[in-house]
């Protein structure tokens, strides 16, 4: 049996790699299709259909319509915000504070922790107790009376709200503890229930949960727009959403293809480079610059650049500081006063000459040829030839 050679290898990995990235996308999209508990597209247990259904039978005009951004209907009458699996931003919370303080009614209802931060925006938190699984709801108002409350709901033991907010009212408990919370907020309220199992498919069939689902949607009258919040659970208009070519790619099936068969490219691209031959190793003996080739080259750039001036200034200090280090004086004083100094340590010094080297190497334009002229008596002085 012969081996694979290593381009055969490499087809073979690269259709595992687009068999897995296919299984993958299949797999998101199964799991894209389940829609999220509470969803009033829902018809699972655990989703809100029937709700919908039923408050549009009840004379109610249900709504679950939702923007690419997050807005709140002008016509809706009360928000249901329950148990959403995104946790609402303070930005998309701020909007519902001022929709309510405006006259709206927000049923927040929910257990999870993304539940929490919304309840929590509001002055209030979901505590949890040992106790055991369900009881009775026991109404603590007189609201509930539309329709009555002849058989009290079971509901879930464990979750029950806090709250150190004065103007809370307690509207329901279980077991003694809070579970359904009410505020003035402005012009409207806010209605905070601790867990959203009775707004369920399931659960709106349970004993009592109609009475008491109808008597909290009755809030708004007996007719009203009620807006079902599916928008923090996901389901949004895309095609709204794509704004750039990044969103473009990322959420449409042709951009996602595109991405795909770019990555398999790389892949292959990657995984085929080879060298084009084997590696040239560097001559060991290379041609090395003369010192003096350097030394030219700086001398050359310097005369092009016009340093003149500053060649000058340089042999002017070099002068002072040899002739100023036997005595230690100070080579930046003026040059009158220095060839003074120095000629009181050394009379025999030729004060005139040493005073007119040092004003002409300060003259402002110098040619070259005076420039070589100064440069070989400043060398003449530092040699101790004067």
């Amino acid at each position: 049996m012969s081996r694979l050679s290593r381009d055969q290898w490499l087809a073979v990995g690269l259709f595992a790699i687009l068999l897995a990235l296919v299984v993958f996308t299949v797999m998101q999209e199964q799991r894209q299709q389940q829609l999220p508990p509470l969803t009033s597209f829902s018809n699972q247990p655990d989703g809100s259909r029937a709700l919908y259904l039923w408050l549009s039978e009840l004379g109610y005009t249900p709504d679950n319509q939702s923007q690419a951004l997050y807005t709140i209907p002008d016509e809706a009458d009360m928000v249901l915000l329950l148990e959403p699996p995104l946790p609402p931003q303070d930005g998309e919370l701020r909007l519902l504070e001022e929709w309510v303080e405006a006259g709206g009614i927000l049923l927040l209802a929910g257990r999870s922790w993304s539940t929490q931060s919304a309840l929590v925006y509001f002055e209030a938190e979901r505590r949890i107790r040992a106790v055991p699984e369900t009881a009775e709801f026991h109404p603590t108002t007189p609201r509930w009376q539309s329709p009555p409350l002849t058989e009290p709901p079971t509901w879930p033991a464990a979750p029950y709200l806090h709250t150190e907010v004065v103007d809370f009212v307690v509207e329901g408990v279980v077991n003694g503890r809070p579970v359904i919370l009410s505020r003035p907020l402005g012009e409207g309220q806010v209605w905070l229930v601790a867990d959203a199992t009775i707004f369920t498919n399931e659960g709106l069939q349970q004993r009592g949960s109609a009475e008491l689902v109808q008597n909290l949607v009755s809030l708004i009258g007996p007719t009203g727009r009620i807006w079902f919040d599916d928008w923090h659970r996901g389901i949004r208009p895309q095609e709204a959403t794509i704004t750039d070519l990044n969103d473009w790619l990322r959420q449409t099936p042709l951009g996602q293809a595109i991405l795909l068969f770019a990555a398999v490219l790389f892949m292959g691209l990657l995984l085929r480079g080879r060298p084009f031959g084997p590696p040239v190793p560097l001559p060991d003996t290379t041609r090395r610059r003369a010192p003096l080739e350097y030394i030219t080259a700086i001398a050359n750039l310097s005369r092009r650049a016009g340093h003149t001036q500053a060649v000058a200034h340089d042999y002017q200090q070099r002068l002072k500081r040899h002739l100023a280090r036997r005595y230690r004086l100070n080579p930046n004083l003026p040059h009158a006063e220095f060839v003074e100094q120095l000629v009181a340590y050394d009379p025999n010094l030729d004060a005139d000459a040493l005073l007119r080297l040092l004003n002409q190497l300060s003259q402002p334009r110098l040619t070259e040829a005076e420039l070589v002229r100064l440069a070989t008596a400043v060398a003449r002085w530092t040699e101790g030839e004067t």
